[in-house]
């Protein structure tokens, strides 16, 4: 977390410093279980109010207006929300991009094996394509991967640096 104003008054530096202490207390495994899933208590003050559907709530409270700043990386790069399942992931992003009124295009993986040399082969009939589509393995993007223009997306790996498409590292 980095400090983006220097004018915060005495109460709001207490509880940066407070917020500060529990997030880095979790982050270090004090909280909760080191291993599996655990229960953590939320300090109330950071909880969103229930009032409707929780995904809709939750980005209503952290991005207001995501309508008009969709485009504006100084407004996406002030917020976020932590999610502790790539299920859950997928519902928020998904929410979110219904909310940008763009046109959408849909990208699908390719459901075919290669043989060693990288050309296709005919589909092993004990896996279909079906199955194939629903993997999620971790470090590999979904199946399906929805995108309108003027949406960022965020590189979790180097895909090609010398056409900008990069992650920074």
């Amino acid at each position: 977390m980095r400090l983006r104003q220097t004018y915060c008054s005495e109460s709001e530096l207490k509880e940066i410093a407070t917020f500060s202490k529990w997030i880095m207390e979790i982050g270090d495994g004090n909280n909760c279980s080191v291993f599996g899933e655990a229960n953590i208590s939320i300090p109330t003050y950071l909880m969103v109010s229930r009032h409707g559907d929780p995904i809709s709530d939750i980005i209503k409270a952290t991005y207001p207006n995501l309508g008009d700043n969709h485009d504006n990386k100084d407004y996406l790069a002030s917020r976020a929300i932590l999610a502790p399942h790539h299920e859950m992931v997928n519902k928020l992003n998904e929410y979110m991009l219904s909310q940008i009124t763009r046109e959408q295009v849909t990208y699908l993986s390719s459901d075919f094996f290669e043989n060693e040399k990288g050309k296709p082969k005919s589909q092993d009939p004990k896996i279909s394509a079906e199955v194939l589509n629903s993997l999620q393995i971790p470090g590999f993007p979904d199946h399906e991967i929805k995108l309108k223009i003027g949406v960022p997306v965020i590189l979790l790996r180097n895909v090609d640096q010398s056409s900008g498409l990069c992650n920074g590292t």
